[in-house]
């Protein structure tokens, strides 16, 4: 089942942001500071409820060029409890992800290891306020770390083209 807004009134929401990026040697750190707060109004089983908590956001994204072209990233973010569209989230939460990548092959392999969640920390308790005669509460908390290995090959290194004649050449030349 798909829940949206689709049909919700529309609503005010204000978001309020700052990100840093400095390069300071091999380190490239992120810190990003964002809040948010909406003024919406929604009908529960218990009557009219306004979801104008805010809720903010903290990451702080680490990424270090490393001997022999490796890219380590070291990833955490918290978000505090607040209201988002139709739902309020109860509890704050944090997690932290780390991942190593080399390319080979001229960047055409490239190889990546993901640690996510690494300190088993990640949980949320939410509550989406979906009519008036309905209220769903999803809880969940994290019961483990998980590994993620991705390898990517890029067939067409050279981004050679088609570069044919024929029906498109009267579509190239309006443009």
């Amino acid at each position: 089942m798909l829940m949206s807004l689709a049909n919700a009134p529309a609503y005010d929401k204000v978001f309020a942001g700052l990100t840093l990026s400095p390069t300071i040697g091999l380190w490239h750190p992120q810190w990003r500071l964002q809040v948010t707060r909406q003024g919406y109004n929604v009908q529960t089983p218990q009557g009219l409820l306004e979801l104008h908590r805010p809720m903010g956001t903290f990451v702080w994204n680490n990424n270090f060029q490393l001997p022999w072209g490796v890219l380590l990233d070291a990833d955490f973010s918290y978000r505090t409890k607040g209201d988002m569209q139709n739902g309020r989230f109860l509890e704050p939460s944090w997690r932290a992800d780390l991942s190593l990548q080399k390319s080979f092959l001229d960047d055409n392999l490239n190889i990546r290891f993901d640690a996510l969640n690494m300190l088993d920390s990640y949980k949320w308790d939410f509550i989406m306020y979906v009519s008036d005669m309905q209220t769903m509460r999803m809880d969940e908390k994290s019961t483990h770390c998980s590994f993620k290995l991705t390898l990517r090959y890029k067939f067409n290194a050279t981004k050679s083209k088609y570069k044919g004649t024929g029906a498109g050449e009267s579509q190239k030349s309006r443009m």
